[in-house]
């Protein structure tokens, strides 16, 4: 520090200082007080690694096994093109001068000089065919990305790849496996929220509480980026939400629930959906007014069956009714 221009510090004491290095010098050094001990900057990898400021990221993660994929790769590149057509033997001693035995293409009149030569019982020309592992080298291609998945937490179904096997198969187990793969992609979300929220909000917030002049917003507030947890939480809620509503969507259930709860029931999901409750489902005492509503109804239709029907004249319209003391002896 003293060598930096800076000679109000002591020997053999310990700062902590911010200095800013372009090349070989040095143009600005701040010595941090106690509660600036904090980096300036902050940082997120993908998957941390103890004791290092840098991180892991996919392609070091895959490296060795992208090395091996990519090895696969060319072997079945030169296996393919070695097993493309005949590989073709000529005994040059036999050719003639000028004969070009390095070209063959069909229909090729081929000249040779057995008789100078004898009968020396090989073939001047002979044809082969390589054999192909295109099938094996594939399944150790397919293999090894495989692994690269299992490695990097990343399946091939979670940007679409359409190929999947066993469970994968069905739409609830797709989903399910889309669920577990998540969790690595959550892993790295956490790993944000720990790296770059909480260091950014804390630093901010331990600013307002030096510098702000509203004395009324002071406090003790510890910092705690809960948004990767909030969504796992938030989905698991919702997985176990949806497995409830399937077990009581029975009439047994719902019977003992009632309507009115099982409404409840509805407008929660929906409102984790982010839909709006009032679309999907009445609430407690909208249902109670419209059963209230329905059950006057059916008494009064009831009542209105119970009557005795009315006389109907020729005209069509009621008949009134008659005195019984302008007939005697009548009812």
């Amino acid at each position: 520090l003293k060598e930096w221009g800076i000679q109000s510090v002591q020997d053999l004491s310990e700062y902590a200082i911010e200095a800013w290095l372009i090349g070989a010098h040095v143009i600005r050094v701040d010595i941090k007080e106690p509660h600036e001990l904090d980096r300036p900057y902050c940082k997120a990898v993908y998957r941390p690694r103890p004791g290092s400021f840098w991180g892991i990221g996919i392609p070091e993660l895959m490296a060795d096994i992208q090395q091996q994929a990519n090895a696969t790769a060319r072997a079945l590149a030169n296996n393919m093109a070695l097993a493309s057509g005949p590989q073709v033997g000529i005994d040059a001693e036999q050719m003639p001068p000028g004969e070009d035995g390095s070209k063959v293409w069909p229909w090729k009149v081929w000249r040779f000089n057995t008789g100078k030569y004898g009968q020396t019982g090989t073939p001047p020309i002979a044809f082969f065919q390589p054999e192909m592992h295109a099938n094996e080298l594939m399944g150790i291609y397919q293999q090894w990305v495989r692994i690269a998945d299992d490695v990097t937490g990343i399946p091939a179904y979670v940007y679409g790849n359409q190929e999947t096997a066993g469970a994968g198969k069905t739409a609830s187990g797709l989903s399910m496996l889309m669920g577990a793969a998540t969790k690595a992609i959550k892993s790295v979300i956490a790993n944000i929220d720990e790296g770059l929220i909480e260091p950014m909000i804390r630093q901010i917030f331990r600013y307002a509480m030096l510098y702000h002049p509203d004395e009324s917003i002071k406090g003790d507030v510890r910092v705690v980026a809960k948004g990767a947890s909030a969504l796992l939480v938030r989905e698991q809620a919702q997985v176990r939400r949806n497995e409830f509503l399937q077990i009581t969507n029975n009439p047994v259930d719902i019977q003992i629930m009632g309507m009115a709860r099982r409404a409840d029931l509805l407008r929660s999901t929906a409102e984790t959906l982010s839909l709006e409750p009032d679309q999907i489902a009445p609430t407690r005492s909208e249902y109670e007014q419209q059963e209230a509503a329905q059950q006057q109804a059916a008494m009064l239709q009831q009542q209105q069956q119970s009557l005795p029907p009315a006389a109907i004249g020729p005209d069509g319209s009621p008949v009134s009714g008659q005195d019984s003391q302008l007939f005697p002896g009548g009812t």
